[in-house]
């Protein structure tokens, strides 16, 4: 943090984490989101999405994910956002589109 005045620094701060850093959490983050990317364009089941990305990482990582079931469910929640954005309800006559 830097406190000026009138354009001329008057104090400087250096903010300190109070936390150490954790390797394993970024490749949780990395494994959630391949999970989720994977839930977008492949139409393999939920679980063996979950299994493939499981299978990478190290064992100090896989503590720090979520239950599996939280897993599988992640997946439906995005299939379900990505499949109604594409075929949402018409909200007037109008919208409907016939072949």
């Amino acid at each position: 943090r830097v406190h000026t005045n009138d354009m001329t620094i008057i104090t400087c701060e250096f903010a300190n984490h109070n936390h150490t850093p954790d390797p394993a959490d970024c490749i949780k983050r990395e494994v959630l989101a391949k999970i989720k990317s994977a839930g977008k364009s492949t139409t393999e089941t939920t679980g063996g999405i979950v299994v493939a990305a499981v299978e990478g990482p190290p064992v100090s990582v896989l503590g720090k994910l979520p239950p599996v079931n939280s897993m599988k469910r992640n997946v439906q929640r995005v299939r379900k956002e990505t499949i109604q954005g594409a075929m949402r309800n018409p909200s007037c006559r109008t919208e409907f589109l016939l072949p």
